[in-house]
């Protein structure tokens, strides 16, 4: 084989820790303390302590740029709002012990699930700058079915319960750590349908549920970020997110299916490969079990379609040991293709998050990788990558612009022949 050469480029990271600011919290919780006071009498329950501790004060401060007055006006609704939903009651029936983010801890899940809702992976790992990733496959479920089977309110309270757990959990994690911490949502709309919009109760619910995350959950979220979105979703967001507040919005970035190299400035390779997964298998119980197995495939056959002056890939995730360490690729001639017309030749681009939690692109010329047989290609990890990068993404790329008519279709073939491990 001929002796192999790099390109390498570094992206900056995207993602940065953020220190937890104190400075105003006793000022804003003697400003919202009648209000608590008045709460709770009228709810006959005390106040959870996670809801005046400094770091939730932190929240509602850090999400109105320091403002005593506008953070405590927006607290004081949040009371408002949780007296109108009955939150210490729900807290106090149903979560008084729970301490994990999955489905079936919160209210009303089994009712959910039997409608077909599986649930997001509320914990698929955590981002560069420490923050809990949330992954999920938006349209997997069809809502209008949903709300045929269980009330507005069931789904509501079910919510509730995610948005209660979730925030217990992210203000201990602060608390430990000495910084903000939030999340990083993914979701997927590769099955997005228009049937949410369709039904007017979905639409009202979800709404509901947005409303509640951004106002009364401040800074729950770093980072939410649509992969594979299609212009149909456009239309939908505009509606929904009339509900949401400009700091939540300035956070969400839409991309199409060529995502990799931007959630790798925010993530580990192996969790946006739990993306993939979550995405080829509809009922998600692995997820309850806390299952790490691959379900994918090693045998994948697709098409790369590359549009008229542009580059396009095929993303492998690799591993440095087990199946996905080597990879068999075979690239066919494209079809209406002139007889005598050799595969379309790949580049092959490993993305990685090196040191620094830096992207790294390693390019590794397909011509040092050739077998002697037109297309075919035989890919191992490489080991010039740091040992602290277990794994990677492996862009199977074609260049098709020198063309700026005609569009490419490539056919592929992939075969992981990695050893298993023992």
């Amino acid at each position: 084989m001929a002796a192999m050469t790099q390109d390498k480029a570094a992206v900056e990271q995207a993602h940065v820790a953020e220190e937890l600011v104190l400075d105003n919290v006793d000022g804003l919780r003697a400003a919202v303390q009648e209000a608590c006071k008045k709460y709770e009498a009228e709810v006959g329950h005390k106040l959870p302590a996670d809801l005046v501790s400094d770091v939730r004060m932190a929240r509602f401060l850090s999400a109105h740029a320091q403002d005593e007055g506008k953070a405590a006006s927006a607290y004081e609704q949040m009371l408002a709002w949780r007296k109108e939903m009955e939150i210490e009651a729900l807290r106090k029936k149903h979560l008084e012990e729970v301490e994990i983010l999955q489905q079936s801890s919160f209210p009303h899940w089994k009712e959910i699930r039997e409608a077909g809702e599986y649930g997001p992976w509320y914990v698929a790992g955590k981002s560069h700058a420490g923050d809990l990733v949330h992954l999920e496959v938006i349209g997997a479920s069809d809502p209008s079915f949903l709300l045929t089977q269980v009330s507005d309110r069931m789904v509501l309270e079910h919510y509730i319960g995610f948005f209660e757990t979730r925030a217990k959990i992210l203000d201990s994690l602060s608390a430990e750590t000495n910084r903000m911490v939030r999340t990083v949502q993914i979701r997927d709309l590769s099955k997005f349908g228009v049937s949410l919009v369709q039904h007017a109760s979905a639409m009202k619910v979800l709404s509901a549920v947005m409303k509640a995350g951004s106002a009364y959950y401040p800074e729950s979220s770093s980072k939410v970020i649509f992969v594979n979105t299609p212009m149909s979703f456009y239309g939908v967001w505009k509606m929904a997110s009339m509900a949401l507040r400009q700091r939540t919005l300035d956070k969400v970035t839409f991309l199409q299916s060529r995502y990799h190299r931007e959630l790798l400035k925010y993530v580990e390779p192996r969790v946006i490969h739990r993306l993939e997964k979550m995405k080829s298998i509809d009922n998600h119980d692995f997820i309850e079990k806390g299952e790490e197995e691959d379900h994918l495939p090693l045998e994948i056959s697709a098409t790369v379609s590359v549009a008229a002056g542009k580059t396009d890939y095929y993303p492998l995730w690799m591993t440095r040991s087990g199946p996905r360490s080597k990879a068999v690729i075979e690239v066919s001639v494209p079809s209406g293709s002139a007889a005598g017309t050799e595969p379309p030749s790949a580049e092959l681009i490993f993305c990685s998050n090196a040191e620094g939690h830096k992207v790294e692109e390693t390019k590794l010329p397909g011509a040092a990788y050739a077998t002697g047989v037109p297309g075919r290609y035989e890919v191992t990890f490489p080991e010039m990558l740091p040992d602290t990068v277990q794994d990677a993404y492996l862009l199977v790329t074609f260049d098709n612009t020198a063309s700026w008519m005609m569009s490419l279709s490539v056919p592929l073939k992939v075969s992981f022949t990695g050893e298993a491990a023992a």
